[in-house]
């Protein structure tokens, strides 16, 4: 879910545990050279899943803290590929504060 904070989070762990930071979603835009609501607009929200899965089977995740797109729970196989790399965190954000953080919710 946007704004829940995943990204301030993640790069927040990598520090303290001296770790490098990966967010899915910038991999994605820079891979792809598009904005994710280009993608879900031009192709959809489940090619967008699709895409997010094959960027998160594509590295090793024990090097690094991972922020995930808000879709990654929807791939057993992506959620299964993190879960042997590490601790997989549930950033539980109640609705009021995620309109709070995102601007056009």
């Amino acid at each position: 879910m946007p704004g829940a904070g995943k990204s301030t989070v993640g790069k927040f762990l990598a520090r303290a545990l001296a770790m490098k930071f990966i967010d899915t979603d910038t991999l994605i835009e820079e891979r792809l050279g598009r904005s994710l609501q280009d993608i879900v607009n031009r192709e959809g929200h489940l090619a967008l899943r699709e895409i997010e899965e094959e960027t998160l089977l594509s590295f090793d995740p024990t090097r690094y803290v991972v922020a995930t797109g808000g879709s990654a729970v929807y791939s057993r196989s992506a959620m299964e590929h993190l879960k042997v790399g590490g601790v997989t965190v549930f950033l539980d954000v109640d609705l009021e504060t995620l309109e709070s953080r995102i601007d056009d919710f």
